[in-house]
């Protein structure tokens, strides 16, 4: 994730390193019944691609896994046994018995959120569940379109970083570090993961034009702690965390602009 590869690349290279996911689940059960709850924490609810789809009859196979190893030049890095790669059940019968259930997706909580936007005053609207990109990228484009006066504007997905450093933090924090190089006055950016851990014990941070402030003051930069992915002691020291503790359900990541 760390060389910028996009979740779907991230889940065929999973499933092929795993005794559980890419429909190993549902063969290790069969021939019971297997009644699945699938909690959709991807773009476009894909259940093969939720949780690498341990119920889920897999499309995917090892030269697939084995192209997302070459693409990105870490095939040499995967030495581990824990890395080397098997093919995922292609037999159909593992799966006749398996019920899939798509419990709740982004979509159901993002429209929750729109109503109770709606509830507060806003105009609320739901631009995408399926927001992808470079983290820094979309922060900086999400706050770049929040022009219309009290409108809340909702995304939901997941992005990736470019690590550069070994600094601290996650896709969220980092996505609105890069929201404060392109923040206006009277916009807010949030970014939260719903499963409340960012790749830190926190969920996301909150940038606004005082949160810039607040940060000068203490002479930090947001574009030199995203270049050193620092996110997390950035936002640490300004105070912007946001802190939800474990939810124990991940529905994707969360994305909102509000301007007054």
């Amino acid at each position: 994730m760390g060389k910028g590869a996009t979740i779907d690349e991230i889940n065929t290279f999973r499933k092929h390193t795993s005794k559980i996911q890419g429909g190993q689940f549902a063969k290790l059960a069969y021939p019971a019944t297997v009644v699945s709850l699938i909690f959709s924490d991807v773009p476009g609810d894909d259940i093969a691609t939720v949780a690498s789809g341990p119920t889920v009859l897999d499309t995917t196979n090892i030269a697939d896994a084995r192209a997302v190893l070459e693409k990105y030049d870490i095939e040499k890095l995967c030495k581990l046994p824990e890395c080397e790669l098997v093919e995922t059940p292609k037999d159909p019968e593992y799966f006749l018995r398996v019920n899939n259930i798509l419990f709740i997706t982004t979509k159901k909580a993002l429209e929750a959120m729109r109503r109770e936007a709606e509830r507060l005053g806003y105009y609320a609207e739901i631009v995408s569940a399926e927001l992808q990109g470079e983290a820094r990228a979309v922060g900086q484009h999400l706050v770049g379109q929040a022009t219309a006066p009290k409108t809340c504007r909702l995304w939901g997905g997941e992005t990736t970083v470019l690590v550069n450093k070994e600094g601290r933090g996650g896709r969220c924090q980092e996505a609105v570090l890069g929201a404060l190089t392109n923040i206006k006055d009277g916009v807010l950016c949030i970014a939260a993961t719903s499963d409340g851990w960012d790749n830190t014990p926190f969920a996301g941070a909150i940038g606004d034009p005082v949160t810039l402030e607040r940060a000068r003051e203490l002479g930090l930069d947001p574009l030199t702690a995203s270049e050193n992915n620092q996110a997390y002691d950035f936002f640490e020291k300004v105070g912007s965390h946001i802190d939800t503790g474990r939810t124990g359900a991940n529905v994707s990541d969360w994305y909102i602009t509000l301007t007054q």
